[in-house]
């Protein structure tokens, strides 16, 4: 997990600047948000932002939505430098567990068919894909995989007496 708390080595910033987020988004991506854009995005109270840092350096991003019971990862990304060190799938685990936590019964993404390792991270958290949008993506037109996670409710351990048996020789 990633802690909130500072460490040496991760942290995981649950309230970041609109202009973090933006200069982030913007490394990750070729078309990337403006900061009134992520700022406009964030005065919506379903929507927010993580982003982690990696020694003061802000090395991912992930931007969604959260209502009462579905959620919708809007993006993530990790800085091109630092893919496949596993900040997206420490960033999913966390951001799944708190779609868990609130109740969420339902998470949904959409990504580039072509891009195979979100794909196969989404694929071993549980996502499947649920639609296929047509040459969604432009530069070069791509399919997009709308993928779906149906999250099961958190269970929490019934209160229950412990029952007595009868042990020979024992009294209970």
């Amino acid at each position: 997990m990633i802690s909130a708390e500072p460490s040496p080595s991760l942290i995981l910033d649950k309230h970041p600047t609109a202009a973090a987020v933006a200069a982030v988004e913007g490394q990750c991506f070729g078309v990337s948000w403006s900061v009134q854009e992520v700022e406009r995005l964030l005065s919506n109270p379903a929507v927010g932002a993580w982003i982690v840092r990696q020694s003061r350096l802000d090395v991912a991003m992930i931007c969604f939505q959260m209502t009462e019971d579905e959620a919708e990862i809007y993006r993530i990304g990790v800085l091109p430098g630092r893919r496949g060190k596993g900040f997206g799938r420490r960033l999913m685990v966390e951001y799944l567990s708190e779609a868990k936590r609130r109740g969420c019964k339902r998470v949904f993404l959409e990504v580039r068919e072509g891009n195979i390792p979100a794909v196969e991270l989404y694929r071993s958290l549980g996502f499947q894909v649920s639609a296929r949008r047509k040459n969604y993506y432009a530069g070069p037109p791509e399919d997009g995989l709308v993928m779906e996670l149906r999250v099961a409710p958190e269970k929490r351990a019934p209160s229950v007496r412990p029952r007595a048996h009868h042990v020979p020789g024992i009294r209970l």
